[in-house]
């Protein structure tokens, strides 16, 4: 492969990544990445306007903080059943 083919490879690969990334963030559904501890990581911006937050409020938070009280149960059956896999 030479090196001219591995830029091309490398321009593509990063317009793919920000055609994903506009995708993700400007999306109207909300959508959150958490990590293996259901700990968000990273919201989109239709998330944080539904619920009225800004990033620095709920980046590095465990989920659960924003899940409605009753449902609280339900999730945690959620997580551990995602534990097992």
């Amino acid at each position: 492969m030479t090196h001219t083919s591995n830029n091309r490879e490398i321009k593509a690969l990063q317009e793919k990544l920000q055609q994903m990334t506009e995708l993700f963030e400007n999306t109207r559904i909300n959508y959150q990445l958490l990590d293996d501890k259901a700990i968000i990581r990273h919201v989109n911006n239709s998330w944080l306007q539904c619920l009225g937050y800004n990033k620095e409020e709920v980046i590095d938070q465990p989920f659960r903080k924003f899940v409605a009280e009753k449902s609280i149960p339900g999730f945690n059956d959620l997580i551990k059943e995602l534990e097992k896999n």
